[in-house]
């Protein structure tokens, strides 16, 4: 992956807020999602339930997200983290007293601290520059563009990111929300502005945007040096498993059907250029294609389906096949089998 861009992993951080799992279950999810991309990982200091070590190896990689208290600023980092997320910055409240003696003890602790903002508190001339003095007096590290109602759309986001970035003296994260099913557009958008880090969960769990869409999103839109993880669609699947999750077949870049092709002109176009209907190859996910036989196939299908199936027919007899394939298609209302299609094959070939 990029080396400027970081993953704020909120799958971990969800899940322990909902579920309760052993130490093992989620110091896996924790290894499967790090070996996948630069990644640090939010989670709530509550949700920890005061055994952070006993739960997990190493905290270098957790931020904990606190509300503007002392006390929590505190018992951060006396449970042994060495990242904050400080919570309570919004446009009603702008950078409050509460917020800056909170970014007082932090900084007196070492904490490398980010403060999580509303964007329209970044946008107003005043909570800019209160946003400015608070980020040069007490060394914020990023300051977090949140969007939890999912009330930015790319383009006035990308505009907002820019600005901020030209603005402020740290580095800039965005953090989404898929109400609107934007989440990996605004994210995407985030970084082409210049954001170093952008929210993301597995799968999309929670509302989050999707890990694997900006992967893909980073690599094939905006042109960034992506090293797509080998079996990505696989090792989403057992951290989804793990945290009692499935994946729809139809999900973008991880579903199990999203390489299923049925009718015949776009079979007969992937066959002779996937690009036309595949951004990427299936090999890339760790999936496979998949040739639809049913009511929609043409000709292109069923000769496929036969070169794939190691099935000799003669070309005058593939059309009666094909005719067999729609009816029986039609009248049990599914597609048909591999051992279907071998038995139609049968008949058309007497």
């Amino acid at each position: 992956m990029d080396p400027k861009v970081v993953m704020a992993d909120q799958t971990l951080g969800y899940i322990l807020a909902r579920r309760k799992m052993n130490p093992a279950e989620l110091r896996c999810i924790k290894q499967e999602i790090t070996d996948m991309a630069p990644v640090i990982f939010d989670i709530t200091l509550d949700s920890l339930n005061d055994k952070p070590a006993a739960l997990f190896h190493r905290l270098e990689d957790m931020r904990p997200a606190v509300s503007p208290e002392e006390d929590q600023v505190e018992k951060a980092h006396r449970s042994g983290f060495t990242l904050l997320q400080l919570k309570g910055a919004d446009a009603a409240t702008g950078i409050s007293p509460a917020i800056t003696a909170a970014l007082a003890a932090a900084r007196s602790f070492g904490l490398r601290t980010s403060l999580a903002v509303d964007p329209f508190l970044a946008e107003a001339v005043d909570g800019l520059a209160a946003l400015r003095a608070a980020a040069e007096k007490y060394g914020i590290y990023s300051v977090i563009v949140t969007d939890p109602f999912a009330r930015m759309a790319p383009l006035a986001l990308n505009n907002a990111i820019v600005r901020l970035k030209a603005e402020l003296p740290c580095l800039l994260e965005f953090h989404g929300n898929n109400a609107n099913g934007l989440a990996t557009g605004n994210a995407l958008s985030a970084l082409s502005g210049g954001c170093c880090c952008v929210s993301a969960a597995i799968g999309g769990v929670g509302g989050y945007p999707p890990f694997e869409e900006i992967i893909m999103g980073m690599k094939h839109l905006l042109g960034l040096t992506v090293d797509v993880p080998q079996g990505i669609a696989n090792r989403c699947q057992r951290v989804m498993d793990l945290t009692g999750h499935s994946i729809e077949v139809t999900k973008p870049v991880i579903g199990s059907q999203i390489f299923a092709h049925e009718s015949g002109i776009h079979v007969d176009g992937v066959t002779k250029n996937s690009r036309l209907y595949e951004p990427f190859s299936p090999e890339m996910v760790g999936l496979s294609r998949n040739i639809v036989i049913g009511r929609h196939s043409g000709l292109a299908s069923i000769r496929y389906k036969l070169n794939q199936l190691n099935i000799s027919l003669r070309p005058e007899d593939a059309r009666h096949v094909l005719t067999k394939v729609q009816k029986l298609s039609v009248k049990q209302k599914a597609p048909v089998s591999d051992a279907q299609f071998r038995l139609l094959v049968q008949e058309a070939a007497l």
